[in-house]
């Protein structure tokens, strides 16, 4: 059984995208390396939000499994010990390389 064909065009602009054009001139198979080029982004991109959510994770794991110097008062909660008033390294860093 044969695939059936789909035919998908874009625009490209002479101004904007001659190195594109030029490349692409010199593929013997534009479909085919187009089709490669997408599908390997496609999972670049998966990996790197799934990446994302799986150091968000982790940072509120370890946020979590901090104490947080606080008890609950009824309804106002107390401070029982002075908290740390900056972030530790490691937690900073996870956060600042987050979106990179």
């Amino acid at each position: 059984m044969f695939n059936k064909k789909v035919t998908v065009s874009f625009i490209l602009y002479k101004e904007n995208d001659q190195e594109l054009i030029d490349w692409l001139d010199n593929q013997p198979n534009k479909s085919k390396v187009i089709r490669e080029i997408l599908t390997r982004s496609l999972a670049e991109i998966t990996t790197t939000q799934e990446e994302q959510y799986a150091r968000i994770l982790d940072i509120l794991e370890r946020l979590q499994s901090r104490p947080v110097g606080i008890i609950s008062n009824g309804d106002v909660p107390q401070v029982t010990e002075q908290v740390e008033e900056t972030e530790p390294q490691d937690m900073s860093d996870s956060l600042d390389n987050l979106w990179r």
